[in-house]
C-alpha cells in the first residue's frame, strides 16, 4: 500500500508522487530519487526520496457493524464508516 515519493526537506508536509501516474507513487527508489533531484535544480530547494507507509487506522463499518481497517487520510465518500459514503 505504501509507495515512493519525494517530499521537500524544509517542510516535510510537503509531499509529491508522480503527475502521470494515478495512484501519486513512484515506481521504484530510483524514479524518485531522479525526481528529487530534478525537483531540487528546478526549484532551488533540497528534496528527498522517501518511502511512504500510510497509517492504517480500524473503523466500524457503519452497516454491517464489522471493523475493518482503512488508511487514515481516506475521505469521507470512500470510508464505509461515514454516512455519507452509504447516501451517496
Amino acid at each position: 500500500m505504501g509507495g515512493w515519493m519525494i517530499r521537500n526537506t524544509e517542510y516535510p508536509e510537503h509531499m509529491r508522487g508522480p503527475k502521470s501516474k494515478w495512484n501519486g507513487k513512484f515506481v521504484d527508489e530510483r524514479a524518485a530519487k531522479a525526481a528529487a533531484t530534478r525537483m531540487s535544480k528546478k526549484r532551488n530547494e533540497k528534496w528527498e526520496a522517501v518511502y511512504w507507509e500510510p497509517k492504517m487506522v480500524t473503523k466500524t463499518n457503519l452497516l454491517t457493524g464489522e471493523e475493518f481497517q482503512i488508511s487514515e487520510d481516506t475521505p469521507l465518500c470512500c470510508d464505509p464508516s461515514s454516512e455519507t459514503y452509504w447516501s451517496s
